[in-house]
């Protein structure tokens, strides 16, 4: 009798016990799920910027001084993502100290439109002039007579273009250049997931002195993300967001600065979008959900076969 008392006790105290093991177990089980599970409520910073437009550079210094920039870059992205219509209009004025000078200004960018197809404009106080549209690649930067350095900052697929004007006989005086150009990035996520234009702005210390300048970013149709990128420095470069008709528009400004390394743009990131995250994720959660019963099937397997031995 008292043998039997003990073991309904035994009993009584491992259904107990049992019942706390699977409360852990499910607690420890549900925690390690939601840790699991990729958050998806905000993107991560892209790493490295694959697409940009630079600042204007000369290809000699002397003593040729940027006084501003005025930079708009509408992006229209309505057919996104199949298509992205870019328009670029930039004014810069610069001052010459000295007269009859001679000087070659560079304006570079690598995007992935079509250049052969696309219209470009330069002007010089407000009177069109010629120019010339150079390509080079990773390869045969080295080719140019300007300092292509910075292009390390990128991730590059596509050649790099430099819209170069021969100046010639400048007066003592300020002049203001003025670029334009349109074109179409088709099937911009054909060969990558990150599409990240960028406005490069380091350019500016090719100049002597310091810079006031304005860049706007205007994003109609699907709205990517804004995105700044720089060096430290007193300068706290802050992006201004605003909505319009159709879209968003995004402001950076600095007033008498010698900017350090800075660049600002946009990106999108189709690969957080895609189905083939959303299954990802799907597939995470179903072998957590496995794994984890599976373990729990094998410990209560054990802790029947121990029981059934005593008994």
């Amino acid at each position: 009798m008292v043998k039997m008392v003990k073991m309904v006790k035994m009993v009584k105290m491992f259904k107990r016990n049992k019942l706390i093991s699977s409360i852990f177990i499910i607690i420890f089980f549900l925690q390690n799920l939601i840790i699991s599970v990729p958050k998806i409520t905000a993107l991560p910073p892209p790493p490295i910027p694959n697409e940009f437009i630079s600042e204007i550079l000369p290809n000699r210094t002397f003593s040729l001084n940027l006084l501003s920039t005025e930079v708009l870059i509408e992006v229209n992205s309505t057919n996104y993502p199949n298509l992205i219509d870019i328009n670029f209009n930039a004014n810069y004025t610069f001052f010459n100290p000295e007269s009859n000078f001679n000087v070659s200004i560079d304006l570079p960018f690598s995007l992935g439109i079509e250049v052969i197809k696309s219209n470009f404009n330069v002007k010089l106080n407000n009177t069109q002039i010629d120019f010339e549209l150079y390509n080079f690649t990773l390869e045969t930067i080295n080719d140019t007579e300007i300092d292509l350095n910075f292009i390390s900052w990128f991730s590059l697929h596509n050649p790099i273009t430099l819209i170069q004007c021969n100046l010639t006989n400048l007066e003592t005086e300020t002049y203001t250049i003025r670029y334009k150009f349109n074109g179409s990035i088709n099937n911009p996520f054909k060969s990558k997931s990150l599409l990240y234009i960028v406005y490069y702005l380091n350019t500016s210390n090719s100049w002597i002195g310091n810079t006031t300048g304005r860049v706007e970013f205007k994003v109609y149709g699907e709205l990517p993300h804004f995105s700044t990128q720089y060096q430290a420095s007193d300068y706290d470069p802050k992006v201004h967001i605003f909505n319009i008709n159709g879209g968003k528009s995004a402001i950076w400004e600095w007033i008498n600065l010698k900017l350090t390394t800075f660049i600002i743009g946009f990106f999108y990131d189709e690969s957080s979008y895609s189905l083939f995250g959303i299954w990802e994720i799907i597939g995470i959660i179903v072998l957590n959900v496995v794994g984890y019963g599976i373990i729990i099937i094998i410990i209560i397997t054990i802790v029947r076969k121990k029981f059934k031995k005593r008994i």
